[in-house]
Formats: structure tokens, sequence, C-alpha cells
């Protein structure tokens, strides 16, 4: 985490004393503690005065783990441990797969998604240099789309969040399964020449 600078002294002074953002429990959630250090009222009895980046962090958690902000926040009021916190998780939620956990720490992290997560797209690399011979040599008859393009040497693409991935269009390409619990989202935008030719045999 990059140093407090945006936050007076003394509330940068009270966020240090939190556990490190990469402190872990059980689950394997990193911030996961520091969220429920922050939500602990200090030896005075006051709370950890409020950072809006650090509320900010801790709720993109609470998000991703499936618990609202206003039921998580009720709970840490009881000032549970951070075990009893993380087994309330638990209950809440009916588990949370590995698979979510490493897409919030890559999130927290801003780096990409586990590979075998994140493969979201199949493609057959270099195929628009021969598709033309290919399409020749199919048997009479035969139906170009009903082949089995993964022979011709597909391969996975991945990605993660925000990426944008560019093909042409001769390319055979297809989606992945996607095996998180969060949806897949995407957004096609088609670029056109104004003149394209046609194999009878595509078409």
């Amino acid at each position: 985490m990059p140093p407090v600078t945006a936050c007076a002294p003394a509330i940068a002074a009270a966020i240090e004393l939190l556990p490190p953002p990469m402190d872990t429990g059980t689950l394997g959630v990193h911030r996961l503690k520091r969220a429920w250090a922050r939500a602990r009222p200090q030896p005075d009895g006051r709370p950890i005065a409020f950072d809006q980046r650090e509320f900010h962090l801790d709720h993109l958690v609470f998000d991703a783990l499936g618990i609202g902000l206003e039921q998580t926040m009720q709970f840490l009021g009881r000032a549970p441990g951070f075990e009893e916190f993380e087994r309330w998780i638990v209950a809440t939620t009916g588990g949370v797969p590995p698979i979510q956990i490493a897409r919030i720490n890559a999130a927290l992290a801003g780096t990409a998604y586990p590979r075998e997560i994140e493969d979201w797209l199949t493609l057959v690399p270099g195929f628009h240099r021969r598709i033309g011979d290919w399409l020749a040599r199919l048997p009479e008859g035969a139906d170009p789309r009903r082949q089995n393009l993964h022979a011709l040497g597909s391969q996975p693409v991945a990605g993660r969040a925000g990426d944008l991935v560019i093909w042409h269009g001769a390319l055979p390409h297809g989606s992945r399964p996607n095996r998180a619990r969060m949806p897949r989202i995407v957004q096609y935008i088609r670029m056109y020449p104004t003149a394209q030719p046609y194999a009878d045999v595509w078409k």
C-alpha cells in the first residue's frame, strides 16, 4: 500500500497501527483483517479515525465476498474476534471458493487474475493467413462451421477486467467456460472494411 498522504497526521498514525494489508487469516483474503481491526474500538473506546480510501477498500472486500456493508458493520459492532468474523462470513455466504478469493486478492493488488480462472477466449493463432487454403481443401459439401476447429491449434487467451483484445474476423474464436461465481460481462466492437471478399463455401 502506498504511504497515506491525503489525511491528517493523526489519522495516518492510527492507520499505520492496523494489521498490514497482506496479513490474512484462515480464508486468506487480503485486507480483511485490516478492515476487521478498523471496525474495533481503540483502547480508549474510540473508533479508528475515518479515511476515505481505506473505507473504499474495506467496502470493496466486503462486496466481493458477498456480504452486505450494513450487516457486516452491525456484526463487527459486537466486537467479535477475527476468527469469529471469518466463521460468520462462511456461514453468511455459504462458503467462499478459492477462485473467488484469488480474484479479490488480484483486484486489490492490481495484478492479473490467475490464468486458469480468466482464460475467457479461444483463438486459432495465425489462421486468418491460411483460411483460404483450408476452405479449398474441405471435402465437397462439408460445412466449414461444423469442423473441429480445436484440431487446428486453438489456444486460450487470458485477460482481466478492463482488457481489450483485438483479433482478425477470419480467426476461429469462441468463449471459454466462466468458472467464477461472478458473471462475465463483455462488449464487442466490430470494424469492417468497405469491401470484404467472402468465399462461396463460407456463405
